[in-house]
């Protein structure tokens, strides 16, 4: 436990001495010179530190760098450092360069093979919104306004993140504040472009997933023409597809086995089974809305979940792909669609419960 710990220690003061190189050289520190008393990176750091310890508010980071002093001052925190000193910074950040650099320290895990794409035979990316704040008043210029039945009004800042489910860590890549004039699809393209721009320089990307909410053929059509392929989820946001899906591929069900089936998983307390079905019989389908030319194959999982009283509930889902059909076996399919859920189950639910809750 004790070469664990040290293992840990160097590791994390390794990283807090190169990411701050970064504070100081590309984001802006917009307080006052007068009464500046900590360095820009001083205070980064010691948030990162926080949020690592899973540290709920301001005030427990402030207990934190009191504790910190015995390291020696290896991480600068030479003295206790007030919450007060830390909210002043925080809300003069330009997110912008905050995001920046958080792209380039992933692009640094990735290019030392700390972080690989080592749970899927394919490079996949998962795309989803989530609403990261919600309350009575208008935290930020993003915050989205709603209006309840009751009267009442809230603010939700949502955002659009990008998790690797291919690498067995799951990590958050990037992160984009959804603007309050449009919603999470309409905030995609931009995104997306992001993403590709990063992709050309280091050939990371070749597969993203989504849930149902993107399923548009504006969305396919982009990630198509940029060389890339797309996995959908299919509900009644495209009734023709959906129609013609559950009519070929329900009958393909009734009279054929299914190309592949997975071990029996524990999820949730329960006993869970997936199976498989294909078809290119809708390759190029056209709806009234336009042609979805890319479109190559079309998916059916039959999800079966066995509770402990022995009773079984089984779901269908639909996908659509413009992947070739030989790009990835039938178990390896399987495996792309439960690795999607990483999105929520190893990413937003980590951040939200580890870091937002305190566990």
């Amino acid at each position: 436990m004790e070469r664990r710990m040290a293992r840990i220690k160097k590791f994390f003061l390794r990283t807090c001495k190169s990411i701050a190189k970064f504070w100081n050289e590309s984001v802006t520190d917009s307080r006052k010179k007068q009464g500046k008393r900590w360095g820009l990176a001083t205070l980064l750091n010691g948030i990162l530190i926080g949020l690592c310890m899973k540290l709920i508010t301001l005030r427990e980071v402030e207990r934190m760098t009191d504790e910190l002093v015995a390291t020696g001052g290896r991480l600068n925190i030479r003295g206790r450092i007030s919450d007060t000193t830390f909210y002043h910074l925080l809300t003069r950040l330009r997110w912008q360069e905050m995001r920046e650099g958080f792209r380039a320290e992933v692009d640094k895990y990735y290019r030392s093979k700390t972080i690989r794409d080592d749970s899927l035979p394919i490079a996949c990316t998962a795309i989803d919104g989530k609403t990261v704040l919600c309350g009575p008043k208008k935290m930020s210029r993003f915050a989205q306004r709603a209006n309840h039945e009751d009267g009442r009004v809230t603010y939700n800042l949502k955002v659009l993140r990008a998790v690797q489910t291919s690498s067995i860590f799951r990590p958050c890549i990037d992160q984009m504040p959804v603007p309050p004039e449009t919603n999470e699809q309409g905030a995609f393209h931009a995104f997306f472009a992001d993403i590709v721009e990063r992709g050309k320089r280091n050939g990371r990307f070749e597969l993203f997933t989504l849930d149902s909410g993107y399923c548009y053929r504006t969305i396919a059509d982009r990630i198509d023409q940029e060389g890339y392929a797309y996995l959908m989820a299919l509900k009644m946001g495209q009734r023709e597809l959906l129609k013609e899906a559950k009519r070929i591929l329900l009958l393909k069900m009734k009279n054929e086995m299914p190309e592949a089936v997975s071990d029996w998983e524990i999820h949730g307390g329960d006993r869970v089974k997936r199976e498989l079905w294909r078809t290119m019989e809708m390759a190029g389908y056209p709806t009234t809305s336009g042609e979805w030319k890319h479109l190559r194959q079309v998916w059916l999982v039959r999800t079966t979940r066995r509770k402990a009283t022995g009773k079984e509930e089984t779901s269908l889902l639909y996908f659509v792909t413009n992947l070739l059909r030989n790009r990835l076996n039938p178990k390896e399919c399987l495996a792309v669609v439960r690795a999607h859920w990483g999105v929520e189950n190893d990413c937003f639910w980590s951040m939200d419960k580890a870091w937002v809750s305190g566990g």
